[in-house]
C-alpha cells in the first residue's frame, strides 16, 4: 500500500490492515510517514525494511511503533557495546521482530535515521507478516577439508532458528571422495567472558545451532596415493 500526502501525524495516518506492505519516499529532509495499523493481543509480527534504490549508509530508513499512549513499543536500531570502553552503538537492521501483548490501534512512522536528508531516491518498502518460524541461514564455517588417509578434519555448521523455529534440523553430506567418511562429533565449548550488552537481542539476531560433522579419510587408497592429501569438496543440504 503506497502513502498519501500528508501523512506527518497520527491524525494523517493511513489506516492499514495485516498483512501489509508499506511503500513511500522519504522526500525532503525531515519528512516522516505515518500509517495506523490494529494490531490484536499476542501478535507475534516481523517487520522487513528495504530501500529499492537508496540503500545504507546513503539511506537509512527508521521505523517505529508507537502504542496509543505514545511509548515506542519498538524500532529497527539495535543497541550494543561495540567495543570494552563501554561505548554504545546502534546499527540499523532492515528485520525486527516483536509480539504485542496488547490489542489497540498503533503508529508506525518511517523516516531516514536523521532530519538531515531526503529526497526522491529514498524510497522504501516496509512488509509487516505475521512471524513464520523457519530454518534461516545455513553457514559452513570452513571452506574446505584437506584430508591426509588415516586423518580427520571437521566442518562447523551454524544454523539459524528464525522467528521462533525450534524443530530439528537435519544434515546430510552430499559429494564425498571414495574412502571419505563423514561422521557426527561434538565440540567442548570453550571458556568465554561475558558479552557486552546487547539490547533486545532476541527482537534482531535469531538463536542458532552449531553442528559439527567430522570427515574422515580411511581407504581404500593406493600406497603412492598414501601421502597426497585427498581434497573432500562437500554439498550440505538440509531436512526438516
Amino acid at each position: 500500500m503506497a502513502e498519501q500526502e500528508p501523512n506527518e501525524t497520527g491524525d494523517q495516518a493511513l489506516e492499514v490492515t495485516l498483512a501489509v506492505l508499506l511503500k513511500g519516499t522519504i522526500e525532503r529532509p525531515a519528512d516522516v510517514d505515518t500509517f495506523k495499523l490494529r494490531i490484536p493481543a499476542k501478535a507475534k509480527l516481523a517487520f522487513e525494511i528495504e530501500g529499492p534504490e537508496a540503500v545504507t549508509p546513503t539511506f537509512n530508513p527508521h521505523v517505529s511503533v508507537i502504542d496509543a499512549n505514545g511509548e515506542e513499543m519498538l524500532t529497527n536500531y539495535f543497541r550494543n557495546v561495540d567495543d570494552g570502553a563501554n561505548r554504545w552503538a546502534r546499527m540499523i537492521r532492515s528485520k525486527v521482530i516483536y509480539t504485542f501483548e496488547r490489542e489497540g490501534d498503533y503508529t508506525l512512522q518511517i523516516r531516514d535515521i536523521t532530519a538531515r536528508y531526503g529526497e526522491p531516491a529514498f524510497k522504501y518498502r516496509v512488509l509487516v507478516r505475521p512471524q513464520i518460524p523457519h530454518v534461516g541461514n545455513i553457514e559452513v564455517q570452513e571452506d574446505a577439508a584437506n584430508l591426509v588417509a588415516g586423518e580427520a578434519s571437521k566442518l562447523t555448521i551454524i544454523t539459524d532458528q528464525e522467528e521462533g523455529f525450534g524443530g530439528e534440523v537435519v544434515l546430510k553430506i552430499e559429494g564425498l571422495p571414495r574412502g571419505v567418511e563423514a561422521l557426527a562429533g561434538a565440540d567442548v565449548e570453550p571458556d568465554t567472558a561475558p558479552p557486552f550488552p546487547e539490547e533486545h537481542k532476541e527482537r534482531f539476531v535469531p538463536k542458532s545451532k552449531k553442528t559439527t560433522i567430522v570427515l574422515s579419510a580411511w581407504g581404500p587408497f593406493s600406497s603412492a596415493s598414501r601421502s597426497r592429501p585427498t581434497w573432500a569438496s562437500t554439498k550440505v543440504t538440509q531436512a526438516r
